[in-house]
Formats: structure tokens, C-alpha cells, sequence
């Protein structure tokens, strides 16, 4: 995904501890000196810009253990190599596309923690499905003896009040009837909740038993999810495979809620998933495969993960377009280019391009051989995708050598099946020809935005369009330019207030050049706090419900919220803003309303005037969005999950000394993105 491929893992630890302290590095202007800009509302332009959103499984455990209800990590009891094993092949996958069924080699019980004394060890095969082959043994002991997993980094975070369901495979060699204790514990130790099958009957074949837990109590973290039995085992022992325990989910899907729920406030017309560096695997063997990511979840192979662990690939292509759908945005379709992170690419490109088309004839075909298996998977109708983007940050590594041929195939393919203009294809390199759009990727200090807000105002208006699907500031800058944006020391842990202040200034200039800028998305969207591969994070989460909307977020919504869809482009300001340091969009939105965007990057508040000649305005109707309303002045501060309300952004009206005949009236707090919504009277 997100960076060189030489220091795609080197840079996680480097972001230690959230850079602090510091206030500004701007001048200040004279609060009472009031800058001016003037705007001619009778030459509107086009605009296309809409805020993107980023989503890529396996990184910052935002899928598994993120996104995906998923309280318990290596539910499936997976391993932690993936080895060539028996083939198993499956009718969506060209014949020289083949599944592994994958086993144990290292004897390593990872995340599983042994009850009672009990002895486990891990077994290779035999498990609940052929896809899902491991499971683990309890062998024969005396009574309590169980199993014990503790969740995700920081433990499990048990709600009180709130209904669990929890679920395993079980088994043995050896029948027997015993009682058989499933729960949740707090970091003590203590049932939360638990649920005992009285007469479990256990015998060679599988069982899934199934509960429904309610905690009494709660724990914001270390807690963690128990299999036991209270009257110990005989002969044999037992087998336990594919354990689960998740909340109700969101909107009838399994995802975490306040995550689901931060997505979809965000308001991100178009998402783009699945990746990202995941989409391309850390080798060809290991990297994204659309068709072992569908149908029932116990048969999907899953893939030692891009950047951490393993990835089930239980947040799959169906979990995705369906959470995609749901939230009102369109996806981004990301679709595997022939290239993967160890610089490898694919022997066979007309392979790979036959794999493209066939991903897309499932996605969005009506009817047919595609339609009818996606509709055995369960979704009958077919998902609305416009936006494919072929590959990943190809213009990285030794990506270029091949990009070309790689793009020519997929493209042509996609284009002759499809007709020319069915799709936009998108390029993660601009070096090559024959795309629709680019996708243009930005990690930097606050300075490299703020400069470079003008960068599409002098781009050739020649059919090509751009899109920055990933920026982010990642360094605040405090050590200067000449250190290293990802292993030095001021690398941020969460997006601060410089850095989303600094971010909205450079898309009020992508926004600005609306007519060849189509979207832009912030870069990585989410991430875990107690285990992560990259900081910072737009939103950021820990066990339980601990999250928060980093100040970036807030400053994304400022767009979002108040979509443009036509610039007025002829404003121009008394004082340039790279001076005045107040910098300027304005257009209207869909209904006609005047949209006026600021950026105060002033240590104190400001008056600015914006006059519409010619224009009557009215405060009635109006809305008035302000991020960081109370003028915080350390541009370090940030929103984290202990203190996720550090910086918040308010909602109102003008108010009527606000509005004077043609001119908005405006005092900026300081270091703050207003927003305002206004109407001609």
C-alpha cells in the first residue's frame, strides 16, 4: 500500500511515542486587520471532486479483529506459515490456480492459552473443512481442564449489558458425554458470562455448539474467552476448531459498530478496497485472490497477511461491496495488477487479466453463469462499481519495468469484454499511457501540503484525471525536513491538529481543480492502538468500543459533509493566502447554495470578509461548520482513544451580524476549517 517497498516494514515502531508540544510555525496576523475576497457567482466551473475513503484489510488489524466482528484472534486456529500443501482446486479459479491447503509446521500454539492445566497441541489436519484443515487437542485430564484465548492486542473488551454470540466446533476420538462451559472473563480472572451444555455428546464428528452470552459485568480491556470442561475428559480428549464471539454487528452485517459507524459518518462517496500492499502480497503465493475470499467463511482458504498475522479473508469481496453499498458510497475497485511486494511479476499477464475480468463479471454482471454463483453466495443483485484500479503503487520498486505490459493487458482485457467506456481505469503510476486516471500518493511533513495546494492549478486540461487516494501527514515536522518522514523521531502516532489543518489546505486546492481532480482519500482509514504497522490512523480503535475520530477525520467531513459540485474559481483575495495565510475554495453545492471554505492557519483569530457582488445573502437556511471552534493554539494536539475530544468541530447557523447585504462577516478562531453554507436571499 502505502510506501517504497524497502521500508515497507521498517517503519511501524519507528512511530513510538505521538510527537509533542510546540504551538505554531506560522506568522500571525492582526486580528483586527480584516483580509478580504471577492467572488464572482456568475462563472461557476465544473467540479468533481468527492472525498474517497481508504480500507485495506489486514493492516493495523482493521479487518480481522477491526472492522470484522471478530473478538477472538486466530479464530480458525490457523498457522503462522502458509507451505505448499495438498491442492485443492475450486471452480472460480483458472485451472493453474490452485488452493493450498495449509498446515502447522512450527508447533507453536499462538493465542491460545492452556485452562486448567490442560495439554494442547495443535493437529494439522482433520479439521471442520478442507479449506480449514487445523484444529487444536485437549488432551484427557481432570476437571476444568479448557482452552483460552485472549482476544486481540490489549485483551477483550467486555461490554456489560450487550448480547454476545459464541460458537466451536467440537469433538472426540473417544465418545463421551460431559458438560462443556463457554464464557467470557474479566482481566481477573472472573466470569463475566458464561453457558454450560450439560450433556455434550461428544463424538468423532464435528459439532458446532452455539450460546448466547450477556455480560453482568465489563472490562475496557484484558479480557478474554474460555472453553472448559468442568468435569474433565476421558481417553482421547477432545478437538476444538473455528471458535467465535461476536456482538449483534451493524446494520444486520458482522462489523464492529463504532467502526462501521465512523465510516459511514464520514460520508465517503467512493471506497477503496481491498488494498493497498494487501492486494499485492508480500510474494505472488501469498497475494490477494478475489475467489478465496467469497462464499461461507469455513471454506475460505485465508493467506498469511501483507503486513501482519494472518488474514482470514472473513471481511471478504461480498463483506466489503455490501458495507460499501450500505454507507451510500461506490467502490474503488481495486483489482490485483501482477505485481507483488518481493518486485515479482506475474509469469502470465493474459492470466492475470482473464482473473480481472471474470472478478468483475461476478461483481456486476445481471444474470448468467457469474451472476447465478453470486447469487448462490448470497447476494443476488449485482454491486454498482464505475472506478477499477489496476494494481498498487506500480510506479515503486521495479513495478515500471513491467507496468506497461501489466496495464496494457488488464486494461485491454477489461476493455474488450466490456466495451471502452463501461469502467474508468485507474493507473497507481502516471508514467505509463493509456489510462483513464491516475492515483497519486502523498506521505509528508505539514510543510509539503501547505506548499503545494497549487500543484494541479497550472496541469494540462487534457482528459486526464487524478485522483490522491492516499495522503497523510506522517511526520510532524519539528525535527526538520531533512529527517526521515517514517523512522524519525517525530513520526506521529495520531494525526494532529498541524497535520489536518495542512491536509484540508492542500485539498482546497485538489477540490479547487475540481474539473481534472476527482477524489481524494485519507490514508490509512483505521487502525488498532495496541497493534499497529503505521501510524498515524484516521480513525483509531482499541478493545471494547474505545475509538476515536482522529482530527484528520474532522477535517475530511469539512468536505464531505458540504459536497461542491460546481467552483467559483474567479475569488480573489485581497492578500494572497501563502501571506495572509488564509486559504480559500468557493462554489455551490447541488442545491444551489454558496459553499465558502477557510482555512485559518493563524495563531490568533481573524476577520475575514467574503463578498458575492452582486448578491443579496440571508442568514436564514444557513449552516456554519467550524473545526477546532475554540481556537486551540498547540498545533500537536490530537484526538486519541483515551482523549478522543481534544479538537471537535461545531455545527450552527450565521447569525444575522454575520450576513451584511453581499458580505459574510466572519471572525476565524484561530488554527481552525470553517465551513459555511449560504443561500441568496
Amino acid at each position: 500500500m502505502l510506501i517504497s517497498r524497502l521500508v515497507l516494514f521498517a517503519i511501524a515502531m519507528a512511530a513510538g511515542a505521538q510527537a509533542g508540544g510546540g504551538g505554531s510555525s506560522s506568522t500571525s496576523n492582526d486580528a483586527t486587520a480584516s483580509l478580504t475576497l471577492t467572488v464572482d457567482p456568475t462563472k461557476p466551473s465544473a467540479n468533481f471532486f468527492q472525498v474517497h475513503a481508504m480500507l485495506e484489510t489486514n493492516l493495523n488489524d482493521l479487518s480481522d479483529g477491526g472492522l470484522l466482528d471478530s473478538q477472538l484472534n486466530r479464530h480458525q486456529i490457523q498457522p503462522s506459515s502458509l507451505p505448499p500443501q495438498t491442492t485443492l482446486t475450486k471452480p472460480s479459479i483458472p485451472p493453474d490456480e490452485l488452493l493450498v491447503n495449509h498446515a502447522f509446521q512450527d508447533n507453536k500454539i499462538s493465542q491460545w492459552v492452556s485452562v486448567g492445566g490442560a495439554t494442547l497441541s495443535y493437529l494439522a489436519t482433520g479439521g471442520i473443512t478442507a479449506e480449514i484443515p487445523c484444529a487444536l487437542s485437549i488432551a484427557s485430564g481432570g476437571a476444568g481442564i479448557g482452552l483460552q484465548n485472549p482476544g486481540w492486542a490489549g485483551g477483550i473488551g467486555i461490554l456489560a449489558n450487550r448480547q454476545y454470540t459464541t460458537s466451536f466446533y467440537v469433538r472426540s476420538d473417544t465418545a463421551q458425554t460431559v458438560p462443556v462451559t463457554v464464557g467470557v472473563y474479566d482481566s481477573a480472572g472472573n466470569a463475566a458470562a458464561t453457558y454450560t451444555f450439560a450433556n455434550a455428546n461428544l463424538t468423532g464428528a464435528w459439532q458446532k455448539l452455539t450460546a448466547t452470552l450477556v455480560a453482568t459485568t465489563g472490562t475496557t480491556r484484558a479480557g478474554s474467552w474460555r472453553v472448559t470442561f468442568p468435569s474433565g475428559l476421558a481417553g482421547a480428549g477432545a478437538q476444538v476448531a473455528y471458535t467465535s464471539l461476536v456482538l449483534p454487528g451493524w446494520n444486520g452485517q458482522r462489523l464492529r459498530a463504532d467502526l462501521a459507524q465512523a465510516y459511514a459518518d464520514l460520508r465517503p462517496a467512493f471506497i477503496r478496497l481491498p488494498g493497498g500492499n494487501d492486494l499485492e502480497g508480500n510474494n505472488l503465493a501469498q497475494r490477494y485472490y478475489w475467489n478465496r475470499t467469497i462464499g461461507a467463511p469455513e471454506h475460505r482458504v485465508g493467506r498469511i497477511g501483507t503486513w501482519t498475522g494472518y488474514n482470514t479473508e472473513t471481511l471478504g469481496l461480498h463483506e466489503l461491496l455490501d458495507f460499501t453499498e450500505s454507507i451510500g458510497a461506490q467502490p474503488v475497485l481495486a483489482v490485483f495488477g501482477g505485481y507483488s511486494l518481493d518486485h515479482t511479476a506475474s509469469p502470465d499477464f493474459n492470466a492475470i487479466a482473464a482473473e480481472v475480468v471474470n472478478e468483475l463479471h461476478y461483481v456486476t454482471d445481471a444474470s448468467g453463469a457469474w451472476a447465478a454463483q453470486r447469487a448462490a453466495n448470497g447476494r443476488a443483485q449485482p454491486w454498482t462499481v464505475t472506478k477499477v484500479e489496476i494494481g498498487n503503487e506500480d510506479g515503486l520498486g521495479t513495478g515500471p519495468n513491467t507496468y506497461q505490459a501489466r496495464f496494457d493487458a488488464i486494461a485491454g482485457a477489461i476493455r474488450r469484454e466490456f466495451g471502452p467506456a463501461r469502467f474508468e481505469l485507474i493507473s497507481t503510476w502516471d508514467g505509463i499511457t493509456g489510462w483513464n486516471g491516475t492515483d497519486i500518493h502523498d506521505y509528508n511533513f505539514p510543510s509539503f501540503f501547505r506548499s503545494n495546494w497549487r500543484r494541479y492549478d497550472s496541469k494540462a486540461r487534457d482528459g486526464k484525471i487524478y485522483y490522491q487516494d492516499e495522503i497523510a501527514v506522517v511526520n510532524s515536522g519539528l525535527g526538520g525536513t531533512s529527517e526521515d518522514i517514517y523512522g524519525g523521531p517525530h513520526r506521529l502516532k495520531y494525526p494532529t491538529l498541524d497535520a489536518a489543518l495542512s491536509e484540508a489546505i492542500f485539498t482546497l486546492g485538489l477540490e479547487r481543480n475540481g474539473d481534472i481532480v476527482h477524489g481524494a482519500a485519507y490514508a490509512p482509514g483505521g487502525g488498532s492502538v495496541e497493534h499497529y504497522q503505521w501510524t498515524p490512523n484516521l480513525i483509531n480503535f482499541g478493545p471494547g468500543n474505545a475509538t476515536s475520530r482522529s482530527t484528520s477525520y474532522l477535517t475530511q467531513q469539512g468536505f464531505s459533509l458540504y459536497p461542491m459540485t460546481s467552483n467559483l474559481n474567479t475569488a480573489t483575495a485581497s492578500t494572497a493566502p501563502e501571506t495572509s495565510l488564509v486559504y480559500h475554495q468557493i462554489g455551490k453545492d447541488a442545491s444551489g447554495k454558496f459553499l465558502v471554505r477557510l482555512v485559518n492557519y493563524n495563531s490568533v483569530a481573524t476577520a475575514y470578509n467574503v463578498v458575492f457582488s452582486g448578491v443579496t445573502l440571508t442568514a436564514a437556511g444557513s449552516t456554519k461548520w467550524v473545526f477546532n471552534p475554540t481556537g486551540i493554539t498547540d498545533l500537536q494536539s490530537a484526538n486519541t482513544v483515551p482523549s478522543p475530544n481534544t479538537v471537535t468541530a461545531s455545527t450552527g447557523a450565521l447569525s444575522s451580524s454575520e450576513v451584511s447585504g453581499s458580505t459574510l462577516v466572519l471572525s476565524l478562531p484561530a488554527y481552525s476549517f470553517v465551513v459555511i453554507s449560504v443561500k441568496a436571499a
